[in-house]
């Protein structure tokens, strides 16, 4: 859904690959968005997660197919550059536009490190223009803080199972509710 979000907003044209940036609570979630996305983006890391990824490395040479599990990076035009980064290595950074993965869904509700409320701020507090959060409510909505954020998006009519997104041409308002979604009702991201 977060991969599939980040193109659906590229393609919309209103903000550049480099006004978004993609966060994530652990270092193993930012590799597999990684590995979706840069078959369509130059991916930017941060300093702290490009070393965090190389330390994970020493050790293990190669991947299962012969190579390097952390690219080489590239230059390229900023504007094609795609933010990814861990919510720890993101502090002080900001984007025009924040997309959250709350990695974290088990029948303990147990979320991990994102119970403390320094780390739930520096995770809301990144986004200039807006922010999606996408994960599961029943997982953080036992924390205080979490829940207090909940009832907020829930009082502004922006919490739910779906996302709606709406054709510029006709003005029809779609429900997506996984990936496949805007493949179906926005197939040329428009």
């Amino acid at each position: 859904m977060v991969t599939a979000l980040v193109c659906h907003l590229v393609r919309q044209g209103v903000y550049r690959a480099d006004e978004i940036a993609v966060l994530t609570p652990y270092l193993g979630q930012l590799q597999k968005i990684r590995r979706v996305l840069q078959n369509s983006f130059e991916i930017a890391l941060t300093e702290g997660d490009q070393e965090d990824l190389e330390k994970q490395e020493v050790g293990k040479e190669h991947n299962d197919i012969g190579q390097s599990a952390v690219p080489n990076l590239q230059k390229t035009s900023l504007s094609r550059t795609l933010r990814v980064s861990t919510i720890d290595n993101f502090q002080g950074e900001q984007a025009t536009v924040v997309i959250i993965a709350l990695v974290r869904s088990n029948e303990q509700n147990k979320c991990g490190f994102l119970i403390a409320p320094n780390r739930i701020n520096v995770l809301l507090s990144r986004a200039r223009h807006g922010m999606y959060i996408i994960g599961n409510s029943r997982t953080y909505g036992h924390v205080p803080m979490w829940a207090s954020v909940m009832g907020l998006l829930q009082a502004g009519g922006h919490f739910g199972q779906s996302l709606g997104i709406q054709c510029p041409r006709h003005r029809l308002v779609f429900e997506v509710s996984n990936a496949d979604d805007f493949t179906i009702f926005s197939p040329e991201g428009a």
